[in-house]
């Protein structure tokens, strides 16, 4: 009904002191808008693009301060900004800032939602009067600004953002903007506060205490209420909602129109019943003094809150006397504001106690620990854990072993070890006595088949992943995840310089389509390429030369197109070669400019959106310059691909010996090619060709000695030759780690190996091929032995009290799980080079496997599709269903980068925001698309991975590797010595013998490769 009072305001405020117990959030929708610490964190800041050059960043006074020295051709060329904020259509925002200039500037402020197929601005204050930025830049106090914005569309993923190019900030002028504010709306949490529908969501008075009277909505459309016996407690006439939710530390307002039959005092508060009756907000001084008849008053009270509660009582109490007998009070338009809007905060969730473990499972014949989360103040006694079955019967029993405090995790811990334990069943679950109650595992597995699936999901990855290709739903199972070919214009790509100098003798156009993806973004990179390649070729040559598996991977084995199936080749091998292909794509041909070199990425100019299928793409992709890193990456793998693809495809053999040949031989006529930027005041700043990391990574390395001594190992297995064997005796990294260490080495890394140092993969290389490739005694000697120590080592922290990573665990950094995997490649090789008697290698490459499936502080499977809590939202452009419904869920088998613990300053706004600075190394993650950080994916880290679950899918089959294989293996270098003395010495065979044909059966004999010393 229509109201034709004219309200009345009276402003009253009041709080409540009780105790706190939980942080909370200030009212504003953006972070960090103060630079706290001297930090622009999580804003990103200019990218300076369409044109526009200048500098940002934070000055010494707290601001952030933009100055112009190119304007560029669009607004939204320079911008700072936050993305990732959620609008309410319809509602009312508030926008606050602090702003200098250096001259006259204007400002302009909006967002934006980019991640719909057609962006949709949600305000702009360009609709706005102009408000002009006069205050000088040395001015103690800027100018306040403020807007009140509408906004035009729901969203949770819009960009609010200042917009500087094109001649906003005019040129070689200067904007300083600081406390950034954006206000959500306050959020009414009663229902119903105009009392429609006679009343409904409201709980008139019940009448208790002895109290009487009637209540009803009259016909202005307010709830009255005539008290005729008072009764003997206020309590006893209520008008009230119940189960609201309030969050300490929010200061609610209290905003209703009153009206009564005489002067009264309106009392009303909000109580928690549930939590022993607990008063939240409480008002005893709103005097109520106009008549029914009259415009009303019109309360606003502010209370803050300082205890949390999810079933909340809001009442006005009109008993005992409050309202005297024969009077009525009347109320309308009542509403209880939530100052954070639409924001949503989540109360801390407590923490349990929990048994964290492989939620796959374990397999039969290896190492099977969990980790009991201990939450009880008595943690130093030991409690009794039971081993269930399916059908609910205890097959073993124990008492966990008292660690104490893990100081990468922060948790206090016991370890269960269940080893012995070892018939196979399904959903088997630990139970941990704690008290009266158990607490239980997620369910898992002990079987010999644990990994058979996951060695090809995690392969499929790769297949997922092509470039200039179209990937078929009858090869990845399920149409969601088919797409057209990505890409295709790839086949013609101009070099970076022809951006800048068109007349530039390195400016060109290049073939370099196909390939694969690198990781969550569309770019291409030889340095992170070539060590994927190479983890795929050398699994095969690990399967011919010292595994039993060579058959799993053989022709018509994986899930690849009819006509890589259908060929001659192993499949293993066919995957493998779509990226071997693209890295001799990526050299610089005889008659250009720095022949033979490799360019080291290629990549859009321009970082690309979530949601993005790789057909979607319309960025111009520019080919980046060559370095030196790169180039002897191509010679490693080229010199690779020489050997294993000599029996299938002579022709590719061919081609990637000559490859690599030339491609070191480059790297040696230009040794210091480095990517990345020079540090200030380097002497020969020249020497770092590529700087364009806006795209894509820069993938930085100015210390290639490492990539030599790659080069240099992989050229010798293949060709025997003398040069490349005494370049290897003369190189810094003979019988060392790192090019400084001293010898024997004092220090060991944490790692053998990574994309920016792959000396360790050379000596994985001479290692895999030791047994039937005719190599320097003293050269494999070293390599088994910093092998070797390197693997005792990743031993030793896998036996330590916590979660049993092969790997040092005190800091982690970005792509920490890849570590992991990197190192169990380690632990499998070590087990195969010794012949092993025991299980300690293995077993630490289960341990590793068990932490990334589930056995860790987050009780996380970092792997799509494995676990009861795997990974749901990697960082990828196309497997981006959590950020667009029109895009796909991640298929399975594929692993999380994982805990970073310098997210807080390497780290994605998501991390940044949602990861304490300070967590504990094992500790610092999120499941989040948006955190490229923590939950990236790439394939040099599902190329081990891939790796490792053959290897124990493997030995699962056969056990220790050591007896039949290394008496076959002895037998056959008996046989093959007396060969030797007859071999014509004149007789000389290029390449090692991975690629004859497979004998499948238990054991694979490979023949031994010979030539003249």
């Amino acid at each position: 009904m229509v109201k034709h009072f004219k309200t009345m305001t009276a402003l009253v405020t009041a709080a409540c002191t009780l105790g706190s117990t939980l942080s909370f959030a200030q009212a504003t929708l953006v972070e960090n808008g103060s630079f706290d610490n001297n930090s622009a964190i999580p804003w990103e800041t200019p990218g300076w693009w369409s044109g526009g050059a200048g500098t940002s960043g934070v000055d010494d006074q707290g601001r952030f301060c933009t100055s112009v020295t190119a304007l560029g051709t669009n607004d939204w060329g320079v911008q700072l900004r936050q993305s990732n904020i959620r609008f309410e259509q319809g509602a009312t925002y508030k926008v606050r800032f602090r702003a200098w200039s250096s001259a006259q500037t204007s400002v302009v402020v909006g967002a934006i939602d980019e991640t719909l197929a057609t962006p949709v601005v949600i305000f702009d204050s360009t609709s706005e009067p102009n408000q002009l930025i006069t205050t000088g830049l040395d001015a103690a106090e800027g100018q306040l600004i403020s807007y009140d914005f509408v906004a035009a569309a729901d969203t949770e993923k819009a960009r609010f953002r200042f917009m500087m190019g094109a001649g906003i900030i005019p040129l070689n002028e200067t904007l300083c903007l600081d406390d950034i504010v954006v206000e959500p709306p306050a959020k009414n949490i009663l229902n119903n506060s105009e009392f429609n529908d006679d009343g409904a969501g409201w709980e008139v008075p019940g009448w208790w205490a002895g109290g009487a009277g009637t209540s009803a909505v009259d016909d202005d459309g307010r709830m009255c209420t005539t008290v005729t016996t008072a009764g003997t407690n206020d309590w006893g006439a209520q008008l009230r909602q119940v189960g609201k939710k309030l969050v300490a530390g929010r200061t609610y307002t209290v905003d209703f129109d009153a009206w009564s039959s005489a002067d009264m005092i309106v009392v009303y508060d909000v109580i928690d019943e549930p939590a022993g009756y607990q008063i939240l907000l409480e008002n005893k001084d709103v005097n109520v003094t106009a008549r029914l008849d009259e415009a009303p008053v019109h309360f606003t009270v502010e209370h803050e809150v300082q205890q949390n509660s999810n079933e909340a009582n809001f009442r006005f109490m009109f008993g005992g006397g409050l309202v005297p007998e024969g009077e009525t009070i009347c109320v309308d338009n009542v509403k209880l504001l939530d100052p954070e809007g639409n924001s949503v905060i989540q109360p801390e969730e407590p923490e349990v106690a929990a048994v964290h473990l492989n939620q796959h499972g374990y397999l039969p014949n290896l190492a099977k620990v969990a980790t009991y989360k201990v939450i009880a103040e008595d943690y130093t006694t030991a409690r009794d854990w039971q081993l269930v079955n399916s059908e609910n019967v205890v097959i073993a029993s124990g008492q966990t072993t008292v660690i104490g405090e893990d100081a990468n995790s922060g948790d206090v811990i016991h370890q269960i070890d269940f080893s012995s334990v070892t018939t196979p069943g399904t959903d088997y679950t630990l139970r941990v006595i704690e008290g009266s109650d158990p607490v239980v595992s997620h369910p898992f597995d002990i079987r010999a088949d644990l990994y058979e699936l996951l060695k090809y999901e995690a392969l499929s990855y790769f297949y997922h992943n092509r470039s200039g290709i179209e990937i078929l739903a009858s090869v990845v199972g399920d149409e969601k995840w088919a797409r057209p070919a990505g890409h295709l214009d790839d086949n013609v790509v101009e070099t970076f310089i022809c951006k800048e100098d068109p007349t530039a003798d390195t400016c060109r156009t290049a073939d370099v389509s196909g390939g694969w993806y690198d990781a969550g973004d569309h770019g291409k990179y030889v340095v992170n390429g070539g060590i994927s390649a190479w983890t795929l070729l050398n699994q095969y040559e690990r399967s011919t030369s010292l595994g039993r598996n060579a058959s799993d991977f053989a022709q018509g084995s994986m899930a690849l197109p009819d006509s890589e199936t259908g060929n001659t080749m192993p499949d293993l091998l066919d995957e493998a070669r779509w990226q071997v292909e693209w890295l001799l794509k990526m050299q610089i041909p005889a008659g250009e400019t720095l022949a033979g070199m490799a360019y080291h990425k290629m990549h859009d100019d321009g970082w690309t959106g979530l949601g993005l299928a790789p057909h979607e793409d319309t960025k111009t992709r520019y080919i980046q310059a060559p370095t030196t890193a790169a180039t002897l990456n191509l010679a490693a793998v080229a010199a690779q691909c020489a050997r294993v693809y000599e029996t299938f495809d002579a022709d590719l053999a061919n081609r990637c010996l000559s490859a690599a040949e030339t491609a070191y031989q480059a790297a040696l006529d230009h040794p210091e090619m480095y990517a990345g930027v020079p540090e200030e005041g380097d002497p020969n700043p020249e020497r770092y060709t590529m700087t364009n990391g806006d795209g894509g990574g820069m993938y930085g390395d100015d210390e290639v000695r490492d990539e030599f001594f790659w080069a240099l190992s992989e050229l010798y297995i293949t060709t025997g030759k003398q040069t490349y064997l005494q370049a290897l005796k003369n190189s810094a990294l003979y019988n060392r780690y790192a090019p400084d260490d001293p010898t024997p080495v004092e220090t060991l890394p944490t790692s053998l190996y990574h994309w920016g140092n792959t000396n360790g993969l050379g000596l994985m290389s001479i290692l895999t091929r030791s047994r039937d490739t005719e190599l320097d005694d003293d050269l494999v000697a070293s390599a088994k032995s910093l092998v070797l120590t390197m693997a005792d080592n990743f031993v030793d922290y896998a036996n330590q009290p916590g979660y049993n990573m092969p790997m040092d665990s005190t800091e982690l950094d970005w792509g920490s799980n890849s570590g992991v995997v990197n190192n169990m490649m380690v632990l499998g090789v070590a087990n195969d080079i010794t012949c092993a008697q025991d299980t300690r290698y293995v077993d630490a490459m289960a341990n590793g496997f068990a932490y990334l499936l589930g056995n860790n502080p987050l009780g996380k499977s970092y792997v799509t599709g494995y676990g009861e809590n795997p990974l749901e939202q990697p960082h990828h452009r196309f497997w981006a269903n959590a950020e667009n419904a029109d895009y796909p869920t991640p298929p399975p088998g594929v692993l999380s980068g994982g805990p970073n613990s310098s997210h807080a300053t390497t780290g994605d706004p998501v991390s940044i925001a949602r990861i304490a600075a300070d967590c504990p190394a094992e500790t610092c993650y999120v499941d989040n698309i948006g955190s490229w950080s923590t939950n990236e994916i790439t394939i040099n880290w599902n190329s081990p991975f891939a790796w490792v679950a053959a290897y124990l899918d493997e030995y699962s089959d056969f056990g220790l590797a050591s007896d039949a294989l290394c008496q076959v293996n002895d037998e056959d270098d008996q046989d093959e010595n007396e060969n030797d003395e007859d071999e014509d010495d004149n007789h000389q065979k290029r390449r090692g013998g991975a690629g004859v044909p497979l004998l499948i059966g238990l054991l694979l004999v490979a023949t031994r490769f010979r030539r003249n010393r």
